[in-house]
């Protein structure tokens, strides 16, 4: 089966990676997440501390994430805050408890790219959406994320992880 143009697509938006985007369909996904605003300068510590005190929750809970961890971004607050959301997809809806809450990934028609090479840059990876949206005339339907694909046993940090960021879509008009 040949893969329809739209469906992938090298895009290089003038930055050090080139960029390979695809179309596809996705399941609602259940997640144990945190959600925060943090400052600017501290939001890689603050990624780490989120999946270490979610590791916990899963741990002390007898839960097994059923895929790599995420990075959700929301708006950011007034003052110029990231609004992060930070967690792991599991296989049953989950109840929180604390700062710990029981979310969803939303399902549907989404685009995806990760860049060739090293981790990139996740603002690049956003622009290269940005002009595969524009070129077929979509639009996004909520927050994009990143999932943090990591080799097992590796040490929780985002120099070690390669990065997918995923745009979910408005659905087409029938």
């Amino acid at each position: 089966m040949g893969i329809h143009p739209a469906e992938l697509r090298v895009l290089s938006p003038g930055g050090k990676y080139a960029y390979e985007c695809r179309l596809r369909h996705i399941r609602p996904q259940p997640t144990v997440s945190i959600r925060r605003h943090c400052c600017t300068e501290r939001v890689s510590d603050t990624v780490g501390e989120m999946l270490e005190q979610i590791g916990r929750f899963l741990r002390i809970h007898s839960i097994h994430p059923s895929g790599p961890a995420f990075t959700r971004w929301h708006p950011a607050n007034e003052a110029g805050e990231p609004d992060v959301e930070v967690g792991y997809p599991v296989c049953m809806p989950v109840a929180g408890v604390g700062e710990v809450m029981g979310d969803v990934l939303p399902g549907g028609e989404v685009v995806a790219t990760c860049p060739f090479g090293p981790m990139g840059d996740p603002g690049e990876a956003s622009a290269a959406l940005d002009a595969w949206c524009a070129e077929h005339g979509r639009t996004a339907s909520g927050p994009e994320w990143e999932l943090h694909w990591a080799e097992p046993g590796a040490r929780i940090g985002i120099t070690s992880w390669r990065t997918e960021v995923v745009r979910p879509l408005t659905p087409r008009a029938s």
